[in-house]
């Protein structure tokens, strides 16, 4: 049984082969720890290269990301404090993403995964976001 888009109930396509969702997934577990490796190694605040806001460049504001590099580069460091005065909302939206993502691979929470990614839940997400590009414009966080 397909959905209108072509997908399984369990997310794959109906014509993926047998092993292409492994290698998905190892494809994927091998992407982050590559990003894991370049932002433990190199500190987005020394290196050219790193992406910088667009938002901060063009209009002076922080948006809801601003600093997730630097703070991710200290938290890889076990630099907690500095993680979380650079950016307040990365730590723990990055416990929470961990938590979401694990809670897949789990017959017992697998109903809590789908709870948390639904449509409602990511127009929850994009309100908190919008929430905090407000209070850390307001007030300086």
């Amino acid at each position: 049984l397909t959905s209108a888009g072509g997908a399984s109930p369990a997310g794959r396509l109906a014509s993926d082969p047998p092993g292409s969702r492994r290698a998905r997934r190892i494809l994927r577990l091998l992407s982050i720890g590559a990003a894991v490796a370049v932002y433990r190694i190199f500190d987005p605040v020394q290196t050219a290269w790193m992406l910088h806001c667009p938002t901060r460049q063009w209009f002076g504001l922080s948006c809801p990301l601003c600093g997730a590099q630097r703070a991710v580069h200290a938290a890889l460091h076990g630099q907690w404090q500095l993680a979380w005065t650079y950016n307040r909302l990365l730590p723990p939206v990055l416990v929470w993403c961990a938590l979401v993502w694990c809670a897949q691979y789990h017959a017992a929470t697998r109903r809590w995964h789908e709870r948390f990614t639904s449509l409602r839940a990511w127009i929850v997400y994009a309100v908190l976001l919008l929430v905090w590009f407000v209070v850390r414009n307001l007030f300086g966080c």
